[in-house]
């Protein structure tokens, strides 16, 4: 399967909240133009506390998920960081109070 490319790779599902990474954040991304989706997406990617980035349609262009330690740090994050990248135009943010899933496809 992986030799298929059905396998990406293997992560461990962490409980962050248990080594002291307190909040889950969603963030929906507002590009200055869509074209710069991939140097917004190359940028986001350096950030150490972004876990998934997903270029989407609706109305968001980019929709990424973070963790942070508590809310101090959070901000800092988001404001010394995501919203120095060159091109994003604004960004709107969804604080997770609870996962009740997570899991993959069963496929019969």
């Amino acid at each position: 399967m992986i030799n298929l490319g059905l396998i990406k790779g293997a992560t461990l599902n962490l409980d962050y909240s248990k080594i002291g990474w307190k909040m889950t954040i969603f963030l929906g991304v507002y590009l200055r133009e869509s074209f710069m989706y991939k140097q917004v997406i190359e940028a986001l990617r350096k950030v150490p506390e972004v876990v998934k980035i997903h270029h989407s349609t609706g109305k968001y262009d980019i929709f990424l998920k973070m963790h942070a330690r508590d809310s101090m740090h959070y901000r800092d994050v988001y404001q010394d960081t995501i919203l120095t990248i060159e091109g994003i135009k604004g960004v709107e943010s969804f604080m997770s109070v609870e996962e009740n899933m997570s899991r993959h496809i069963a496929f019969e």
